[in-house]
């Protein structure tokens, strides 16, 4: 039993750790990564990645080409001020943004699924046949 207990206490994670990593690096899905869930943390990084590129490219063609004559359409869509490429990131980064607000409150049951995997070995709850 004493063994059963040393592997536990080795995968055990913090719950002031998970909050610091949600609250300056939640967006991108840092908490998540700590806590093992890895395919929601990994979309959560996708996604924030998408929006900031987006809004930036959106920002900076605005920027660039205020007031300009654009040549194509696609130069219009792209990088005309309140561009559709702008849109988009602002609406991902919105998303994120109310994720991010509800990871707030779901950290501390991630944080105690997390601790809790593992505790009783599936060979004491169906031990196995002779």
């Amino acid at each position: 039993m004493d063994n059963l207990l040393d592997t536990f206490e080795g995968k055990q994670r913090s719950v002031i750790a998970a909050y610091v990593l949600w609250f300056f690096l939640g967006r991108f899905g840092a908490h998540r990564f700590y806590l093992g869930y890895k395919r929601s943390a990994l979309i959560m990084l996708a996604l924030s990645v998408a929006g900031l590129i987006a809004t930036t490219i959106a920002a900076w063609g605005s920027a660039k080409v205020s007031g300009a004559d654009f040549n194509s359409a696609l130069q219009t869509v792209l990088l005309a001020p309140n561009t559709l490429l702008g849109w988009i990131g602002d609406l991902i980064l919105g998303g994120m943004t109310i994720w991010w607000l509800l990871d707030g409150a779901y950290t501390y049951v991630m944080v105690r699924r997390r601790n809790n995997q593992g505790l009783i070995p599936a060979s004491l709850i169906e031990p196995s046949k002779p």
